[in-house]
């Protein structure tokens, strides 16, 4: 599905989410948000009504805020 531009499953959210940890907790948190960014995006359509979906969602925001992007950040969470 990723191939056509979409998570198949939450599983793959759940993954996004420890690679955008992994970044954020390496300092990488220009990275960590094209990740996270990608990842929501790739999610938006079928996955908005996946908890894992919103825990994406929230990682994402908290590196927002963390990288100084505060209003963005804190539309996510």
């Amino acid at each position: 599905h990723v191939l056509r531009g979409a998570f198949k499953d939450a599983a793959a959210c759940d993954h996004a989410v420890m690679l955008v940890l992994l970044l954020k907790d390496t300092g990488r948190l220009r990275e960590a948000l094209r990740i996270g960014r990608a990842a929501l995006a790739l999610a938006s359509d079928h996955g908005r009504d996946w908890p894992e979906y919103h825990d994406l969602r929230m990682f994402v925001g908290h590196v927002d805020v963390e990288a100084g992007n505060l209003h963005e950040g804190l539309l996510r969470l």
